[in-house]
This record gives structure tokens, C-alpha cells and sequence, in this order.
């Protein structure tokens, strides 16, 4: 909060608008944030440090928008650890599934992403 609001999103990069934005909601922008990869990490850090919001609106909202992705990859790799440990047909099984409904959902959300980018692209240049 040292730095110049402008000053830290001009760091930031191009996404830091839509961070800022999305800050802006309080405790479910930051759940957003930190639900959908919208920049790195740093930078959403950055501008979220910058953000007019409340500690509490941030910790709880990085609290809420880290665990569902924890808990996957928490969930896969116990069932690939499993796998290694009883390499059994059944717990290879488990964790091939698991492997690759996880790489099923994040190559599903980065196509839909990349839609609603798409979409929002052209919305702006008065295309839709």
C-alpha cells in the first residue's frame, strides 16, 4: 500500500485490471480470484495486497478459493501413492482414473476460459 494504486497495477501487468475488479467484490471476488488462475500467483498477490479490502475478506476468501484445488490434487496423489504402495489392477486403476479425471477437468475449465475470453474479446470490439 506504500505504492501508488496505478504504480502497482502497471507492475502488475495487463491482468491486474481484472484482478483489481474482481478485489472489489470483497470476500467473493477474492474466492474467484483465487478459484480461477486469472494471473500468476505474485501478481494476484500484488494487487490484492493493493486492494481496499478487508484481511478477513482476504484470508477467508484465499482460504475458500485454494481448498477445492488442494483437495484434488491432495486426492489424486494419495491414490497414485496408493498405486505405488499395492501396485494391484484395482489401485492402478483408482489412480489412472483419478490422473485422468483431474487432467479432464483442468484441460475442461482452460477450454472454457479460453471461451469466455473469447466471448468477452469480442464483445468488446462490438463483434456479439
Amino acid at each position: 500500500r506504500a505504492l501508488p494504486s496505478g504504480r502497482v497495477r502497471r507492475l502488475a501487468g495487463p491482468r491486474a485490471a481484472l484482478v483489481a475488479e474482481l478485489a472489489g467484490r470483497g470476500l467473493v471476488g477474492v474466492v474467484g480470484v483465487r478459484l480461477v488462475p486469472v494471473a500468476s500467483f505474485t501478481t494476484v498477490n500484488l494487487v490484492l495486497g493493493d486492494a481496499r479490502i478487508t484481511l478477513r475478506d482476504l484470508v477467508l476468501g484465499t482460504i475458500l478459493g485454494v481448498a477445492p484445488g488442494i483437495a484434488a490434487f491432495a486426492f489424486v496423489t494419495t491414490r497414485v501413492l496408493d498405486a505405488v504402495r499395492d501396485p494391484s489392477a484395482g489401485s492402478v486403476g483408482v489412480a489412472g482414473a483419478s490422473v485422468l479425471g483431474l487432467l479432464g477437468l483442468l484441460l475442461g475449465l482452460r477450454h472454457l476460459l479460453a471461451r469466455r475470453r473469447a466471448a468477452a474479446s469480442e464483445e468488446a470490439r462490438g463483434d456479439g
